[in-house]
């Protein structure tokens, strides 16, 4: 998928969820498409990698720590979030950015 047609794909996605910016798991399963849905959950991912190199590069503590030799893909964010979601029991209006965020913090925890 090139990038405008990502970008695109992205900014519907944020117009038809309405203003709010977090996606409940309600709307992330009743609103979108499975291509939509895998589309939010690696923007979510992404945000979390650009916050966390933003907190490191301010020297302050990071949200979840992948090993450095470890390059991660698409697949493995996806993985994460759908195991995190079998992992623990989620209501359907909790927030699918948390959902990510807990379970990187799982998968990769800082020591």
């Amino acid at each position: 998928m090139g990038m405008n047609r990502f970008a695109s794909a992205v900014l519907f996605l944020f117009i038809s969820l309405g203003t709010e910016a977090s996606v409940t798991l309600q709307n992330l399963n009743t609103k979108m498409s499975p291509q939509e849905k895998q589309i939010y959950v690696l923007g979510v991912a992404s945000g979390y990698e650009w916050s966390n190199a933003f907190l490191q590069q301010e020297g302050k503590p990071p949200h979840y720590c992948v090993p450095g030799d470890l390059a991660l893909n698409p697949k493995n964010f996806i993985t994460i979030f759908e195991d995190q979601l079998k992992a623990h029991k989620y209501e359907a209006e909790d927030y699918a950015e948390v959902v990510m965020l807990f379970g990187l913090k799982r998968v990769f925890p800082c020591r």
